[in-house]
C-alpha cells in the first residue's frame, strides 16, 4: 500500500476531511442601501487617521480608501495583487495600522457589492478556529485579563483579516509571482542600501522597525511558492523569484528564516525538478554565511548559548546574573507558563499581553487561547495539509499545492522564535498562498454540484 493511500484511509484524514462546511452557498452579505453603509468604515478610518496624523492625514486616508474601493470593484484581482505586495514589502503606517488593513477594508467593501457563492475544503476547521478566538475574547473580558479591550478586539480582528485574504485568494486566484517579485526587488534594494551604509542589520529601523525576522519569513514563503511553481512547471519567473528570496533572506540576517530556508531546500532533494536549484542555493547559503555579516550573527548563537550557561551558573551560586537574551526568553516563557496554568481552557484572551514578550507562536497560542485554541489551531493546520494533499493529487495544478505545503512547513519552523502565525506580515501572505492553492481543489463530494462555484467564475 502506498503512502498516499495509507494516508487517505487513515482515521485522522477521513475524520478531519469530513468536518462539514458551515457555508453552503454562502454569499457575502448584501444589505439595502449598502453604498451608504460603505461610508461608515471609511469615515471610521478617516477619524482614526485624523486623530493620529492630523486632518490632512484623515482626509488623504479616506480618499485613498474610497479610490481603492472603486478600483477593486472593477478589478478584484488587482486588489489581491496589491494585498500580496503590501504583506510582502510595504511598511507600517503606525503602530496600530498597516497598509494591508486599508487594502483589506477596500477588498471587503468591494466584495459586498458583488455577492458570490463560495465554499472551501477547510471552512469547517476555520469556523472552529474563529469560534475559539471568540471564546477566548469573551473569557478574557469575563476574567478581567484584558487590560485594553480595544487592543483585544483589534488582535482578534487581525486574525480574521488574514482569513479574509484566504477567501479572496480562493475566489480570485490571481497570479502571485508578479507582486512577489516586485516586493522582493524592493526589499532587496532597501536591504542592500542599508547594508552598504553600514547598518548593523537591515530591516530593523525606519521604515521597517524590528521587521528583519518577518521580512526573512516573507522571503522564505516566497521561496516555498517558487519551488512549488517549479515542480508544477510554471515558468522561468519562479527561478527569478527563488533567487530573490534567497538574497532577501540573507540580507535580513534572520537566523530562524535561514534555518527554515535550509530545511525547505532539504525537502527538495527527493524532487528531481528542484533538486539542482536546492543544491545550488545550499552552497550559496554556506558561502554567504562565511563571507558576509551573517557570519557574526551565526557566531552569536554559540556566544549566546555560552552566556546563558554562564549566567545560570552564576545565579545558582547566588551571584547576580549576566545579560543573556536566551535566559531572558526562557524566563519569560516560564512566567507565561504560569499564565497558562491559571487559565488552561480558554487562555487569557487575545491581546492580553504585549506581543513582543512571546517570541514564539506556540507560547502565544497556549497563553492567549488556551487548550481549546491549541486544539482548534492544530486541527486547522492538519486540515490544511490534508486539503493540499487532496488538491495536489486531484487538481489541475499540483505545483501550487506543493508550494503552499512547503510554506506551511516553513511557518511551523518560523513560529519557534516568532509569532509568525499571528500578527505578522508573513501570516497574511501564508493564508493567501493556501487559498490560491486550494482554489483548484475538486468539488467536495458531500455537496451538490450547484453548491460549489469555481473560483475563476
Amino acid at each position: 500500500m502506498s503512502i498516499r493511500s495509507s494516508l487517505e484511509q487513515s482515521w485522522s484524514y477521513r475524520t478531519v476531511s469530513a468536518i462539514p462546511s458551515p457555508l453552503p452557498n454562502t454569499r457575502f452579505l448584501r444589505l439595502p442601501s449598502h453604498r451608504i453603509l460603505e461610508g461608515i468604515p471609511i469615515l471610521g478610518l478617516a477619524g482614526y487617521l485624523g486623530m493620529t496624523h492630523g486632518v490632512w492625514g484623515g482626509l488623504f486616508g479616506a480618499i485613498i480608501t474610497f479610490g481603492l474601493l472603486e478600483l477593486f470593484s472593477r478589478s478584484p484581482s488587482l486588489g489581491l495583487s496589491l494585498l500580496v505586495l503590501a504583506f510582502t514589502a510595504l511598511p507600517r503606517i503606525d503602530t496600530a495600522l498597516r497598509t494591508e488593513d486599508i487594502i483589506i477594508l477596500s477588498l471587503v467593501l468591494a466584495g459586498l457589492r458583488k455577492a458570490k457563492p463560495f465554499q472551501t475544503p477547510i471552512d469547517g476547521t476555520i469556523t472552529i478556529w474563529i469560534f475559539s478566538i471568540g471564546l477566548s475574547l469573551a473569557g478574557g473580558l469575563i476574567i478581567g485579563t484584558l487590560i485594553s479591550p480595544l487592543q483585544a478586539a483589534f488582535t482578534a480582528l487581525k486574525l480574521v483579516e488574514y482569513l479574509l485574504g484566504f477567501y479572496a485568494a480562493y475566489l480570485l486566484r490571481p497570479r502571485l509571482e508578479i507582486p512577489l517579485i516586485i516586493g522582493l526587488l524592493f526589499l532587496g534594494g532597501v536591504g542592500l542600501l542599508e547594508t552598504f551604509q553600514g547598518t548593523p542589520r537591515a530591516f530593523n529601523a525606519f521604515p521597517y522597525p524590528a521587521e528583519s525576522n518577518h521580512i526573512g519569513g516573507v522571503a522564505v514563503l516566497s521561496a516555498a511558492f517558487a519551488l512549488g511553481g517549479i515542480i508544477g512547471q510554471s515558468g522561468r519567473r519562479m527561478w527569478i523569484l527563488l533567487l530573490l528570496a534567497g538574497i532577501v533572506t540573507l540580507l535580513s540576517q534572520s537566523r530562524i528564516a535561514l534555518l527554515a530556508f535550509i530545511f525547505l531546500l532539504l525537502l527538495q532533494l527527493p524532487q528531481p525538478k528542484t533538486r539542482g536549484a536546492a543544491l545550488f542555493l545550499l552552497l550559496l547559503m554556506i558561502g554567504a554565511a562565511t563571507l558576509t555579516p551573517l557570519q557574526e550573527r551565526l557566531r552569536g548563537i554559540n556566544l549566546e548559548w555560552n552566556s546563558y550557561r554562564e549566567t545560570r551558573q552564576r545565579v545558582s551560586e547566588g551571584l547576580p546574573p549576566k545579560s543573556s537574551l536566551t535566559r531572558n526568553r526562557f524566563e519569560m516563557w516560564e512566567h507565561l507558563a504560569d499564565d497558562y496554568a491559571r487559565f488552561p481552557i480558554l487562555g487569557s484572551g487575545p491581546g492580553s499581553r504585549h506581543r513582543v514578550i512571546y517570541e514564539n507562536s506556540y507560547v502565544m497560542l497556549a497563553c492567549e487561547f488556551g487548550a481549546f485554541g491549541v486544539m482548534a489551531f492544530g486541527l486547522l493546520i492538519l486540515s490544511i495539509f490534508f486539503a493540499l494533499h487532496r488538491t495536489a493529487h486531484s487538481g489541475p495544478d499540483p505545483g501550487s499545492s506543493y508550494g503552499a505545503a512547503f510554506a506551511t512547513v516553513a511557518m511551523l519552523i518560523l513560529g519557534l522564535t516568532s509569532i509568525s502565525f499571528f500578527l505578522a506580515r508573513e501570516a497574511g501572505l501564508w493564508w493567501i498562498l493556501v487559498g490560491s492553492a486550494l482554489a483548484s481543489s475538486p468539488p467536495l463530494k458531500s455537496n451538490p454540484p450547484s453548491a460549489t462555484v469555481s473560483p475563476q467564475s
